[in-house]
């Protein structure tokens, strides 16, 4: 069941339905976030609406509010808080880590794009296979291999 169906009407319903329009369902990655967003916008209107409730009991002109009626308010806003700031935390850590992946295949792309007709790394062939004649008459074939790569020239 989405968040939609759960909660038909009201700010909450109004967020999900603008979701809805932009193309983020209920398993989209935003989603946490959108109903963590959702569930704040409805305290925030049920906070709302008690205030107005309040204000219109109050028959002096000026109200007062006691340390019990903040620290109430303060409660009923807590856990929706700590829902949307881990939704952007996620959020955050996802795209910096998207972003350390992309610089890291774009610097190696570019090294290997620009490197000419360098070796690259030590160990790998150096050129053709070489024979060579030995005095007692036997022949020592190898490949050479890079144990330690020239100095490069220019750049």
């Amino acid at each position: 069941m989405d968040f939609v169906t759960r909660r038909p009407n009201g700010v909450a319903a109004r967020l999900w339905a603008a979701a809805s329009e932009s193309g983020i369902g209920p398993h989209d990655p935003l989603a946490p976030f959108i109903d963590a967003m959702a569930d704040a916008a409805e305290g925030i209107e049920t906070v709302g609406q008690e205030i107005k409730g309040a204000a219109a009991t109050i028959t002096t002109a000026h109200p007062t509010f006691t340390d019990d009626n903040l620290c109430t308010l303060a409660h009923l806003l807590r856990p929706d808080m700590h829902r949307l700031a881990r939704a952007v935390q996620i959020k955050a850590l996802v795209t910096a880590a998207c972003t350390a992946v992309a610089l890291l295949v774009g610097a190696f792309a570019a090294g290997y794009f620009f490197h000419d007709d360098r070796q690259l790394v030590a160990g790998v062939s150096a050129g053709q296979q070489e024979c060579h004649d030995q005095p007692n008459g036997g022949t020592i074939c190898f490949i050479p291999v890079w144990s330690k790569l020239p100095p490069t020239s220019g750049r």
